[in-house]
């Protein structure tokens, strides 16, 4: 198992005209400056109206993390800042998905003009909560013109992805076993291909248990797909005997026919002769 510890970073690249306010905003400062980072020197003006509260929204358009990682922490910077000092002179930011909130609001205030500002992303993140996320700016809600300046945010995702062996083997002669992959993503799957001049009386087996419950073939290969992923694994071939009325034991690693058999009766082990019917069918036999 080997776990790769990743980071995706951005700003945001699309002002969302579908889902955000109309009117509050400025031909001279206008929406598409705060497509930037957190260190930008320009920005875009939003303006409050008493009657009606305005939502303007930025998209990350977040891409390239794989569907089988796991976040580890989400956060936020902007830069923005108030049209004054007065106490009463405040706007709002926070990360939705689509318009929903995620994490709390955060106070764009007096005390925060020009500085860099952490928003609360809240601690429980799904994958699919990227597909859609975006920035929610929010100018005063109880006064007329009173402007928000943003110019820009940046944003990281901390994830990590688990990666598990896959190795194969086989113990018959001239056949070979091999995997779409040396290495899959926790969750991922995984082919698995034999290969022989006749499958018959050949067995796949994952970690020692047989996966196939049956012969593998008669000729050519055999594919075998493997979903879900989440463990080192060892995938195996093997000769088995063929079907038949013999009893075949495993001697080292080899199965060889029983010339021989004894059965412990009343506390005494007795030979017996029938050794090819020492089994009966329907009986449940365990092992001592």
């Amino acid at each position: 198992m080997r776990v790769e510890n990743l980071a995706w970073t951005g700003y945001p690249v699309t002002f969302d005209t579908s889902i955000s306010s109309t009117g509050g905003t400025s031909s001279s400062y206008p929406p598409s400056n705060g497509c930037s980072d957190s260190a930008s020197t320009t920005y875009a003006n939003f303006t409050s109206s008493k009657q009606q509260e305005r939502h303007y929204y930025y998209n990350f358009n977040i891409t390239g993390i794989s569907d089988f990682a796991e976040i580890s922490s989400v956060s936020c910077i902007i830069r923005a800042r108030v049209g004054g000092t007065n106490a009463n002179y405040i706007g709002y930011a926070q990360l939705c998905v689509g318009t929903n909130g995620k994490g709390t609001e955060t106070t764009i205030s007096a005390t925060s003009i020009d500085e860099p500002i952490s928003l609360s992303p809240g601690n429980v993140w799904d994958l699919s909560d990227f597909n859609n996320l975006n920035i929610k700016i929010c100018p005063n809600r109880t006064a007329n013109n009173r402007y928000v300046r943003f110019y820009g945010a940046n944003l990281t995702i901390d994830y990590s992805i688990t990666y598990y062996a896959i190795t194969t083997s086989s113990s018959a002669q001239g056949v070979t076993i091999s995997s779409s992959a040396s290495e899959v993503e926790s969750g991922n799957s995984v082919t698995v291909t034999v290969n022989a001049n006749s499958l018959s009386n050949l067995i796949i087996r994952k970690d020692g248990a047989d996966i196939t419950n049956q012969f593998v073939g008669s000729s050519g290969s055999y594919t075998y797909a493997y979903s879900n992923v989440n463990s080192d694994t060892v995938f195996t071939v093997e000769k088995i005997p063929a079907p038949g009325t013999k009893l075949y034991t495993k001697v080292n690693g080899t199965w060889t026919g029983v010339s021989k058999a004894y059965v412990k009766t009343n506390g005494v082990w007795v030979e017996r002769t029938d050794v090819d019917d020492i089994f009966v069918d329907g009986v449940i036999y365990l092992r001592q």
